[in-house]
C-alpha cells in the first residue's frame, strides 16, 4: 500500500511539474506569434484525409492541426515548440504568424509529453516558397561507421563514441577531424556531408561523435560543475589521444561542432583551450561565455548560426559573434528562418565547413 501511494505521489508530482513547464511554453517570440485558430469546421475539413496537416494562409501564417486521441496535453515540436490548443475532443491545432515565412524551413510533429509513447505523428518538414531546397543525402556504408566504447577513469564509466570515415579515408594521410557533441547523431550528419565530400566541394572529413549522458547540461554548460571538468578531461586527456592513436587519424586540423547546449560546450572549449583546436561550429547556442580579448583565440575560426524562431538562441549567437570579434577571432554568423531545429542544423553544417576552409 505504501509503495502504491508513493508511486501515485510521484506520478502526481510529475504531472504538476509538466503542467508548470507547459504553462511556461512561449506563445510568441520576436519573429513569431500564436494567433487565433480556424473554426472546428475548417479544421475537420483539412483533416478529412490526414491525421495531421499544415497549410499556409496569406503570406505569413501557418496552421498545424492533428486529429486523434491523446493523453493529456499536445505539443507542437520542433521548429516551433509550444502547446497546441484542444479545439474539440479529438482535434488539436496551432496557428502561428511568422516573419520571413517564405524563407522558412520548419520540421514539425505533434507530441504528447504526458504519454508513454510521446510522438503522435511522424516528423515532417515544411519549406517556404523561397527557402533553400532540401540537401541530397547518401546512405553510409556500414564499414564507414564505427562505435568505440572508451573506458574512462575520469568519468568512472564507459562512454560510446561514434566515428564516421569518408569514402577515401587513408590512415597514411592527414585528415580534417571534427569532434562532435551528441555523438549519437553522427550518421545523420554524415549522410548530409558525404555527397559534398564525393563532389570534392568539402575536404575528407572524419567525424568523431562523443555521446552525451543524462547529465548533458552539467557536462556541456556548467563550468563550475565537477561533471563539466570530468567530461572536459575525458575528451582532452583520454578520448582524443586514444582514438587518434588507434585509428591513425593524423589530424591535419582538429575542429569542434555542436548544437544547442552542445554549441555552448564548443564555445567553452574554445575559450578554455584555444590552442587545442583550430576552431568550431556552434549552432543555436543557448548560454554565452567569455573570451579573453586578443588572446591565443586570435588564431581560431568560429562559425555561428541560430534560428529567428528560437527563444533566446539568436540573441546568444549575436552576443558571441561580438565577443569572438573582440577576441580577434575569424568569425561569421548566419541567421535562418527556422527554430531550434535539427533539420536546420544538418543543412547548415556543409556551409559551415566550407566557410572554415575558405582561404583566410
Amino acid at each position: 500500500m505504501i509503495g502504491f501511494r508513493l508511486k501515485s505521489l510521484c506520478a502526481t508530482l510529475v504531472l504538476i511539474f509538466m503542467s508548470i513547464v507547459l504553462a511556461q511554453m512561449p506563445t510568441r517570440g520576436q519573429y513569431w506569434e500564436i494567433v487565433k485558430n480556424p473554426s472546428v469546421v475548417i479544421l475537420r475539413q483539412k483533416l478529412a484525409k490526414e491525421t495531421s496537416v499544415v497549410w499556409q494562409t496569406g503570406s505569413d501564417t501557418l496552421t498545424f492541426a492533428y486529429s486523434g486521441k491523446a493523453k493529456g496535453n499536445v505539443v507542437l515540436c520542433c521548429g516551433i515548440e509550444t502547446l497546441a490548443e484542444r479545439v474539440a475532443s479529438d482535434v488539436y491545432a496551432l496557428t502561428v504568424k511568422f516573419q520571413n515565412l517564405e524563407q522558412a524551413v520548419l520540421s514539425w510533429q505533434f507530441q504528447s509529453p504526458d504519454a508513454a509513447i510521446k510522438n503522435l505523428t511522424d516528423m515532417q518538414v515544411w519549406r517556404g516558397k523561397k527557402a533553400v531546397q532540401a540537401l541530397p543525402t547518401r546512405v553510409i556504408f556500414r564499414n564507414q561507421l564505427l562505435t568505440e566504447n572508451v573506458v574512462s577513469q575520469e568519468l568512472a564509466a564507459t562512454r560510446p563514441i561514434n566515428l564516421y570515415f569518408p569514402p577515401s579515408f587513408n590512415p597514411q594521410l592527414e585528415h580534417v577531424v571534427i569532434y562532435m557533441t551528441d555523438g549519437q547523431s553522427v550518421e545523420s550528419f554524415a549522410q548530409i556531408l558525404e555527397p559534398f565530400i564525393l563532389a570534392k566541394s568539402l575536404p575528407q572529413v572524419v567525424l568523431v561523435g562523443i555521446h552525451n549522458s543524462q547529465r548533458r547540461y552539467d557536462e556541456y554548460v556548467a563550468t563550475d560543475s565537477i561533471y563539466f571538468v570530468q567530461h572536459e578531461r575525458f575528451v582532452l586527456q583520454e578520448a582524443i589521444p586514444q582514438l587518434e592513436r588507434k585509428y591513425a587519424l593524423k589530424p591535419k586540423s582538429r575542429w569542434l561542432f555542436g548544437c544547442s547546449n552542445g554549441a555552448d560546450w564548443v564555445l567553452r572549449m574554445l575559450a578554455r583551450h584555444p590552442t587545442a583546436f583550430a576552431g568550431g561550429v556552434a549552432l543555436s547556442p543557448s548560454n554565452a561565455t567569455t573570451f579573453a580579448a586578443q588572446s591565443q583565440a586570435t588564431a581560431l575560426s568560429l562559425y555561428l548560426q541560430a534560428g529567428l524562431y528560437e527563444d533566446k538562441n539568436f540573441k546568444t549567437a549575436r552576443a558571441m559573434k561580438s565577443a569572438a570579434e573582440a577576441a580577434g577571432m575569424r568569425v561569421t554568423y548566419h541567421e535562418r528562418a527556422s527554430g531550434h531545429d535539427s533539420i536546420a542544423w544538418r543543412e547548415e553544417l556543409p556551409t559551415a565547413i566550407k566557410w572554415l576552409f575558405e582561404k583566410k
